[in-house]
């Protein structure tokens, strides 16, 4: 970033003399700006289109006319020059913005501007303008935020009273200062050292002690280097400790642990109580995968620990265990934590670990493990994942009786997550004659019944409803529903929505959905619509579904259908409806595939490497590449992207011949779906898909189906039973 010529701020005759000169001369009237006419300005910027910026010789046209844009103009523009090639002028309209403008335009300036001082090494300015902000600006979003940056002033200049009497004004409570906020800790020991304050280094202890790693400790190290009687202060435990710390931060993991694992046997017990430094230490070992180390340091250092750091040492302990597979050592220790700890987020997540490594040794003593400490875990939705894999298992055993009993014991203490699945699989069982009851008929209907009500885009929603022949809630809507309202009523708009719907009016979408999702809470239903609509127009459709998301959860799932629409956008419409009519498959599938690969997102790259809209491995594109003769591709163009993938799609269609497979294959690779059809032989195709052992997998398929109902309805006009009758052949005609 250009360095900002802001030194002229020091003086304000110099200052109100540059704003007159720039406000006059105009080159505009109401109706142009820089002699185009500003509704064609208007409409190039809500597309994004900055083209004519070029042309534009700003040494005879004013930059600041924009104001005509209306509110907000000069912060909007300072991100357009900057990208526009034109960044001392972007620092310009910025200060206006920062001078001229109100409310969130003149706060969201003002910040950016701190902070370029900050970077700039700009303390005096940081300082004296981070005061002014304090002074004039009431929005309170970034107020905390702009007091740290005038405390980091104050200690960058070695203020030292100034900051510890700043601290005390600005953050009165002590044991927040202490307890919560290592930035404040960390400027309130650095003027205790430099003002040699009795205690400064205690202040520095519990910085290195409460809090995990950071790049704060990594400053804090290198201060106290600066001079060697600042290290000296120090115990030669604590000094050993200092220097982990920072290599802790840095990353460098194997010099760390040594120095770490010396400081722990030479400090007292007492000073480690509130440390993260154990748990901290016992991810390190298995990041590292030091496991034997890891666990004979721990479970030793435990021996004399008591309390809380003493169970923070045994779940650990028991954590590396698991890990090493040394299943019997991790129950001992981990089922120690789970009897003894009061904090329920600890208990919780000792005892999951301690769950998984029970059905790691048997699946059936898992039930019984889990029934007993559902009725005392803090949140049970915690537990979702370790429970399903539980099913998982027990159904590739085909253990339907241990399921059922699993379900009548954790009816009334599980999340609503796994009794609906639970009930459904009764329900399944049932049907298949795997368990038996009396009149099982009104067994099967009362549990599809209660599972077909929940008003989701949930896959055992939706097969509950059409194993009961209707459909599903989610897609009940009346014909005569109106479509939402997507336009603005401009007047109406809070400042913050204003705020916001400027970004894109000034074709900002990338800064304004970042602004967007930061206060979205606040953020009206109207607004949020209409701001999805221009995510969408701009291809930004990952964003918008995410968004979306915050509609749905707000309307508790009620939805019209337009607004469904755009919760599942029919994007790349034209390409993927050519390459399904030439592939001769489903559309929707299709649809849901991408979207829940990328969300539509072309440039989108997964952690493994899979790439594009349809999530294709480099190694696997290759081979595609190959079949259809491409010589070159770009996995980040839609229209190569799909006609690859929809390539692969339909060819393994073509060879396993049914849907639920394909996506089984498509996700986890035709060599393990091969291989779980030899172990899970006879299983029913919706039980098979359960038998999975990949959980990503499981949920893919699953996802996958609900969503092409969904897709199925909005855009083709078919209803769910066709889609299933479609997927799972022969099911529905029962």
């Amino acid at each position: 970033m250009p360095g900002i010529n802001y030194i002229f701020l020091k003086n304000n005759y110099l200052l109100f003399f540059l704003v007159i000169i720039l406000i006059t001369g105009n080159t505009c009237t109401p109706n142009t700006l820089w002699d185009i006419p500003v509704e064609t300005i208007k409409q190039n910027l809500y597309h994004s289109d900055y083209a004519f910026i070029k042309g534009i010789d700003f040494n005879e046209k004013k930059a600041s006319d924009i104001r005509v844009l209306g509110p907000g103009a000069f912060h909007y523009f300072s991100f357009i020059f900057s990208r526009t090639g034109y960044p001392e002028i972007a620092e310009k309209i910025r200060l206006l913005s920062w001078q001229k403008e109100k409310k969130y335009w003149k706060a969201e300036s003002g910040i950016i501007i701190l902070k370029q001082f900050l970077e700039q090494h700009e303390y005096k300015l940081l300082e004296f303008h981070a005061l002014e902000y304090l002074k004039k600006t009431k929005e309170p979003e970034n107020l905390v935020a702009v007091k740290k940056l005038y405390i980091e002033a104050l200690s960058r200049q070695n203020k030292d009273q100034a900051v510890l009497d700043a601290i005390k004004r600005f953050f009165p409570d002590e044991k927040v200062n202490e307890e919560e906020d290592p930035e404040l800790l960390f400027f309130k020991a650095i003027a205790g050292c430099n003002r040699d304050k009795k205690g400064w280094t205690d202040s520095f202890i519990h910085l290195f002690l409460a809090f995990q790693s950071s790049s704060l400790h990594e400053r804090a190290y290198q201060y106290i280097m600066r001079e060697s009687t600042r290290f000296k202060a120090f115990d030669k435990g604590m000094q050993q400790y200092l220097v982990a710390k920072s290599l802790l931060s840095a990353g460098n993991h194997d010099l760390a642990i040594p120095l770490v694992e010396f400081f722990l046997n030479a400090i007292k017990p007492e000073i480690l109580e509130g440390a993260t430094i154990i748990s901290e230490l016992g991810l390190v070992y298995l990041s590292s995968g030091k496991y034997e180390q890891g666990l004979k340091f721990l479970t030793t250092l435990s021996e004399k620990l008591s309390g809380r750091v003493k169970l923070d040492a045994l779940e650990m302990a028991g954590r590396i265990a698991r890990k090493n597979n040394d299943y019997t050592k991790a129950v001992k220790y981990l089922n120690s934590v789970v009897r003894d700890t009061e904090d329920p987020i600890q208990k919780d997540r000792a005892a999951w670990f301690y769950l998984a490594c029970i059905l790691e040794i048997s699946p059936l003593r898992f039930i019984d493990e889990v029934i007993l400490y559902a009725k005392q875990w803090n949140d049970p939705a915690y537990f979702d994942d370790i429970i399903q894999k539980s099913i998982s298992i027990l159904v590739a055993g085909k253990k339907w009786q241990p399921i059922q009993y699993m379900y009548e014991s954790l009816l009334p203490l599980a999340s609503e997550t796994i009794i609906i699945q639970l009930e459904f699989l009764i329900a399944r069982f049932l049907m298949e004659g795997y368990i038996k009851e009396q009149d099982p008929e009104q067994k099967i209907t009362q549990y599809l019944q209660k599972v077909s009500k929940v008003n989701d885009d949930n896959y055992y929603a939706f097969f509950a409803a059409l194993l009961l022949h209707q459909e599903p809630l989610f897609l009940e809507y009346k014909a005569s529903e109106e479509s939402p309202e997507t336009g603005l009523n401009r007047k109406k708009l809070t400042s913050l929505e204003a705020f916001i719907t400027g970004f894109f009016d000034f074709g900002l979408i990338e800064d304004g959905y970042s602004i967007l999702m930061k206060y979205r809470e606040s953020i009206s239903n109207q607004v949020i619509l209409y701001l999805v609509k221009r995510l969408q127009e701009h291809g930004y459709y990952k964003e918008s579904i995410w968004l979306m998301n915050t509609y749905r959860i707000r309307k508790d799932n009620q939805l019209t259908k337009k607004e469904l629409m755009y919760a599942y956008p029919a994007a790349y419409r034209n390409i993927i409806e050519m390459n399904a009519q030439k592939r001769d498959f489903f559309p929707p599938v299709f649809y849901s595939l991408v979207r829940e690969e990328s969300a539509f997102d072309a440039g989108n790259t997964s952690v493994a490497g899979a790439v594009g809209l349809s999530q294709l491995m480099p190694v696997t594109a290759n081979d595609i590449a190959g079949w259809l003769r491409l010589d070159e591709y770009d996995l980040t163009d839609p229209e190569t992207n799909i006609l690859m993938g929809s390539y692969y799609y339909a060819r393994l269609l073509g060879v396993l011949k049914n849907i639920p497979a394909v996506l089984i294959a498509y996700n986890a690779g035709p060599g393990n779906l091969r291989r779980w059809e030899k172990e899970y032989k006879g299983l029913p195709p919706d039980l098979f898909i359960e038998a999975i052992p990949f959980r990503e997998t499981r949920g893919y398929v699953k996802k996958i189906i609900s969503t092409a109902c969904i897709y199925s309805y909005l855009y083709y006009k078919i209803p769910s039973s066709g889609v299933f009758a479609i997927l799972f052949p022969g099911m529905f005609s029962r």
